[in-house]
C-alpha cells in the first residue's frame, strides 16, 4: 500500500454514521489508560452521533464537529476496527495537525494496521496543506515510541501530567522567612520568563496555557469575567525577595489548572512552598492538573499528596521529512 492510502479497508471517516462506533472503539483500546478528560470527550462524542441520529446532516455541515473528529477508519467486513483522528491546530502562526487515537481492536493488532493508519494520516495533513504534524505516545508503551521513531517522528518534549484533589499535608506557615500574597502587576514580566522555561512555544500550543490569562489590569480582568474565565494568581516572597509565583486557573473540564514558576535558580523547596497557596488561598473545590518537564521535581509532587497521571513524549515529523507521503 502507498502511504496516500489506497487500501481498500481505509476510508475517510464519516460523520453521518462512525462517530458512535469509533467512541466505542476509542474506549475499548483505552480503557485502561483514558483520564476524565478523556472521557469527557467520547460523551461528547456519542451525543454529536445521537444528534446526528436525530436530525440527519447535523454532524455532516457543523465545520467545529467536522474538525473535531477529522481523522480515518479501518474498516473489515463492515466493522471498523481501526481509526486514527486528526486535529488541526496552530502553532507559531503555522497550520499543524495532532495525531491522536491510533486505535486498533486487539485481535487485529500485529497486522501493520497501525502504522498503515498513521502514514493516511500524514498523508492527509499534506493533504490539507498541514507543515508538521504531532502526536503523543506514552512513556510505558515503547512498542509505539518505536513505530512513530520509524517512521520519521523525533521527540520534542516529554511532559508528565500530576493530578491532585486533596489538600497537601504541609502549608507554608511550616516553611521558614516564605509567605504569599496576590500577584503585583508590576511583577508580571518576572513571572512571564520563569513560566516561558517551563511552557516554552514547542508545547504551549496544545496546552490550556494562553498568556492572556496572565496579563495584568483592571480591563484585562474585567474582560475574563465577561468570558467566563476565571484566574487567580499569587507570588511567593522570601524576605523582601519574589521566589516564585503560581496561577490557578478554572476549566470547563474535570480538572482546573496550575500553573506554578518558581525562580529556576533554586531548589524544590520553593515548588513544595507554591503548591501550598492555592489551597490556602480559594479552597480549592475542584481536582487540579499541572504540566510539567518529566523528571522534574517528581519528588516535590509526589510529597504533595499529588498522582503522576501519565508520562508523555511529544514527537513531531516535518511533512518535507517523511519522503513519499
Amino acid at each position: 500500500m502507498s502511504p496516500n492510502g489506497n487500501d481498500p479497508h481505509l476510508r475517510p471517516l464519516d460523520h453521518s454514521r462512525d462517530l458512535m462506533t469509533v467512541a466505542n472503539l476509542i474506549e475499548e483500546c483505552f480503557r485502561d489508560t483514558i483520564d476524565p478528560d478523556g472521557l469527557e470527550y467520547l460523551s461528547y462524542l456519542r451525543d454529536v452521533a445521537r444528534q446526528e441520529q436525530a436530525v440527519p446532516g447535523w454532524a455532516v455541515y457543523n465545520a467545529q464537529i467536522r474538525s473535531r473528529f477529522d481523522g480515518f477508519v479501518w474498516e473489515e467486513d463492515g466493522r471498523i476496527i481501526g481509526n486514527v483522528t486528526l486535529l488541526p491546530a496552530k502553532k507559531n502562526g503555522k497550520r499543524i495537525y495532532l495525531i491522536a487515537n491510533v486505535a486498533v481492536k486487539a485481535d487485529y493488532r500485529g497486522r501493520g494496521i497501525g502504522r498503515k493508519l498513521t502514514e493516511r494520516a500524514l498523508a492527509g495533513v499534506r493533504e490539507r496543506k498541514g507543515t508538521s504534524t504531532w502526536l503523543q505516545v506514552r512513556e510505558d508503551n515503547p512498542l509505539a515510541h518505536g513505530l512513530y521513531l520509524s517512521m520519521g517522528f523525533s521527540e520534542r518534549a516529554c511532559r508528565t501530567t500530576w493530578v491532585s484533589d486533596s489538600k497537601p499535608d504541609s502549608s507554608l506557615e511550616d516553611m521558614e522567612d516564605l509567605s504569599s500574597r496576590s500577584r503585583k502587576d508590576k511583577n508580571w514580566p518576572l513571572q512571564r520568563t520563569w513560566l516561558s522555561q517551563l511552557y516554552p512555544d514547542e508545547v504551549n500550543w496544545n496546552l490550556p496555557f494562553r498568556e492572556d490569562l496572565f496579563l495584568p489590569g483592571i480591563l484585562r480582568s474585567f474582560s475574563r469575567v465577561l468570558n467566563g474565565e476565571y484566574v487567580n494568581q499569587w507570588e511567593l516572597k522570601q524576605k523582601d525577595l519574589i521566589k516564585g509565583f503560581i496561577t490557578w486557573q478554572g476549566s470547563n473540564h474535570y480538572y482546573d489548572m496550575l500553573w506554578p514558576a518558581p525562580d529556576p535558580h533554586d531548589g524544590d523547596s520553593l515548588l513544595k512552598a507554591l503548591l501550598q497557596i492555592p489551597w490556602q488561598g480559594t479552597g480549592l473545590r475542584k481536582p487540579v492538573a499541572i504540566n510539567y518537564p518529566a523528571g522534574r521535581s517528581d519528588l516535590v509532587f509526589l510529597d504533595c499528596g499529588f498522582t503522576r497521571q501519565a508520562t508523555l513524549f511529544w514527537m513531531e515529523a516535518a511533512c518535507e521529512e517523511i519522503p513519499g507521503v
